[in-house]
């Protein structure tokens, strides 16, 4: 891994640590001085819990640095990934563009914000900004 990928999200985290999120590589990187380490993806494009497919943003929940959730844009899909896991959970999405309340159309940015846990997302496949309140469990998806 090189900066020279194809990084469109950036976002530092709790410790001043710079978060890539490399849609070429369909990986979402750490990068701590000249050090970095895959946090998300990092195995190939696809759909399988361990891969993305051309993530465009990343964030932490505020309290919760120990959890990234992904916008995986071509899969239609907002991922959960655990500090230290090999695989990320699907938390919003069902993997398939569409027009229903609950289908995401190429997420290109998520958002978790506010004491309920709201989701926002923008979807320029769709030309939407979506806003859903959703039970939400930080770490155990949607509940």
């Amino acid at each position: 891994m090189t900066p020279a990928g194809y990084p469109l999200g950036v976002h530092a985290d709790a410790n001043n640590d710079l978060i890539v999120v490399d849609s070429l590589r369909a990986a979402v990187v750490r990068w701590t001085g000249y050090r970095y380490e895959v946090i998300a993806g990092g195995n190939g494009v696809g759909s399988s819990a361990n891969q993305l497919s051309s993530p465009l943003g990343a964030f932490f929940l505020s309290g919760s640095p120990d959890m990234l959730y992904v916008a995986d844009t071509a899969n239609h899909r907002i991922v959960a990934w655990p500090r230290g896991s090999v695989t990320g959970n699907v938390v919003f999405g069902t993997g398939t563009c569409g027009p229903r309340l609950l289908v995401v159309c190429c997420l290109s940015a998520a958002a978790l914000y506010d004491s309920k846990l709201s989701d926002a997302s923008c979807e320029p496949g769709s030309h939407k900004l979506s806003h859903l309140s959703v039970a939400w469990s930080p770490g155990l998806g949607r509940t």
